[in-house]
């Protein structure tokens, strides 16, 4: 079961390295940020909610008022992750603003420590280790050339926080629902928060194009990362939940070389296979445990 929902937590996070590349390919056609941001995740929640209504006689478990609520509060960590993340793609490139996003490995599992006293293996400890000697690789921090925007690095910092909410929130919330109805309910509650944030910066003139984008986006930013964490976060730790997630940075790196022609080297390679080796390591070690006991 563990496996089962490493691999689709893996999915979303993988989707979740895309929608950067796709937005910095929207707003250099004329999109504005703010109409993106809001348009893709009020997009995700209608996707979410014509799906949950055609699955609608499948459901076995009804959401109680109380989970409602919480789950629609809990789109606040979605909005602010997207808000962040998307603003620092201003200011600085996909890869810095994606590497800042995977501070939330050891936040999460300093969090999961803190609020739910789940405490690391140390598998899981070298985990976040190899994690950050790839991030460093990956990203070519040491480079002498990198010159970074203290304003992009304090926004993906923020995203960074707000994601590991996120992981935290699909993990505790609701767990026994249906996944995408309680996707369908976070969806609702980011776009409350993002209507909130971002409203009184929409021009409703630029519609035309932002709708062009917005679905392609709202696909990968939300529909199947929402849809993938409700489904697997429950059943991982906080601390592993949070290592998984960190396939976001080599996904958002090779679609970066892939749609904006962004150069890879040698080292930034060598980071991605750390990371993910980084990744599969707690997976390894629950499999060989499982064979041991048997």
């Amino acid at each position: 079961m563990r496996v089962n929902s490493s691999v689709i937590v893996l999915i979303g996070a993988i989707s979740y390295g895309i929608p950067a590349s796709v937005f910095k390919l929207a707003t250099n056609s004329g999109v504005l940020p703010a109409n993106l941001l809001v348009a893709q995740v009020c997009c995700a929640a209608l996707i979410l909610m014509l799906i949950n209504l055609l699955r609608q006689q499948k459901r076995s478990f009804q959401l109680s008022h109380l989970n409602r609520s919480k789950l629609f509060l809990s789109g606040l960590a979605m909005a602010s992750t997207n808000s962040f993340y998307f603003a620092s793609l201003q200011y600085v490139s996909v890869t810095v603003s994606a590497v800042l996003l995977m501070q939330s490995v050891w936040i999460a599992m300093l969090l999961g420590l803190i609020f739910k006293r789940n405490i690391p293996s140390r598998y899981q400890i070298w985990s976040v280790v190899l994690i950050m000697i790839g991030t460093v690789l990956a990203t070519q921090l040491l480079s002498s050339d990198l010159s970074l925007s203290w304003i992009g690095v304090l926004l993906g910092f923020g995203s960074a926080i707000a994601y590991a909410g996120t992981i935290m929130a699909t993990n505790a919330v609701a767990k026994e629902a249906d996944p995408i109805q309680r996707a369908t309910y976070v969806s609702f509650g980011a776009s409350f928060f993002l209507l909130l944030f971002w409203g009184y910066k929409l021009d409703f003139q630029n519609i035309g194009v932002t709708l062009h984008w917005a679905p392609v986006i709202a696909i990968f930013t939300a529909v199947l990362p929402l849809i993938c964490f409700s489904k697997g976060m429950p059943a991982l730790s906080p601390s592993l939940g949070g290592i998984l997630s960190s396939i976001e940075l080599p996904s958002a790196i090779i679609f970066a070389y892939l749609l904006l022609g962004e150069k890879i080297s040698l080292l930034q390679v060598i980071g991605i296979l750390i990371i993910l080796f980084a990744i599969i390591l707690p997976n390894i070690v629950v499999v060989i445990s499982k064979k041991r006991l048997i």
